[in-house]
């Protein structure tokens, strides 16, 4: 209240608040550490300002001096700056007042704040539902949203495992046809009187074919155990 409030209302106005104060205690309310009431639940924002008169100006013995010495220099350069003299004041009046949402109370001939902290009390409670509504909608926006990313996510995990077991498949698939391919080379190779490979060399081509064929999936020949998958053989033809 450092800026709406003079110095010298500060003691009725802390008076006012901390009957606003033991009331909400009772209500299990209380103030937080922005300044703000805490009313059912809910933090309620309130503004208390002092107003201020509008009295009419009364030029001082220096600033007639400097009107004065502004006529000079006016005469002189016609970059002479005018002195800033207010034509009203705005001190201070002691009347205090408090806006809780639409409401507002004010200081008055016929009442002062200090009589309607009922009221004050009640325009709390009734400010409190407002702001209970719009958090409950936030609330219920951050679950929808939460929950629509959720969705989101498990449709892009069960989109990468499709395409991870359709790109096994596909690998699957060209080492049963590589599998098939060396077969057939084999067979023409063992029908061949003048084939030059031996049958050991056979033998392992078999062996290789086996362990490239899903079907068959044999361990690799333990003379070669670098190669643990035919994606590594490939990497290292």
């Amino acid at each position: 209240m450092a800026d709406t409030v003079s110095k010298g209302s500060y003691v009725r106005a802390f008076h006012v608040l901390d009957a606003l104060l033991k009331a909400l205690f009772t209500f299990g309310g209380g103030m937080n550490y922005n300044f703000k009431f805490r009313v059912n639940g809910e933090i309620v924002p309130f503004s208390m300002s002092e107003r201020k008169d509008e009295i009419p100006h009364e030029v001082t013995q220096a600033e007639k001096m400097a009107i004065l010495k502004y006529e000079e220099e006016k005469k002189k350069y016609s970059y002479a700056s005018k002195p800033k003299i207010p034509k009203y004041e705005h001190p201070w009046n002691g009347n205090l007042s408090i806006t809780v949402g639409s409401y507002k109370f004010l200081d008055c001939k016929a009442y002062l704040l200090e009589d309607r902290i009922g009221e004050i009390l009640i325009a709390l409670y009734d400010a409190s539902y407002p702001i209970r509504l719009k958090r409950l909608k936030a609330e219920e926006k951050e679950r929808q949203e939460a929950g629509e990313q959720r969705r989101k996510e498990e449709v892009r995990e069960r989109y990468n495992v499709e395409v991870e077991r359709t790109q096994g498949l596909i690998n699957a698939s060209k080492d049963y046809a590589t599998a098939q391919t060396i077969r057939a080379c084999i067979a023409a190779l063992e029908s061949n009187p003048n084939s030059e490979h031996t049958a050991e060399w056979i033998q392992w081509a078999k062996d290789k074919a086996d362990w490239l064929d899903p079907t068959v999936a044999s361990e690799d020949r333990e003379d070669f155990p670098i190669c643990a998958s035919y994606s590594q053989l490939r990497l290292l033809i």
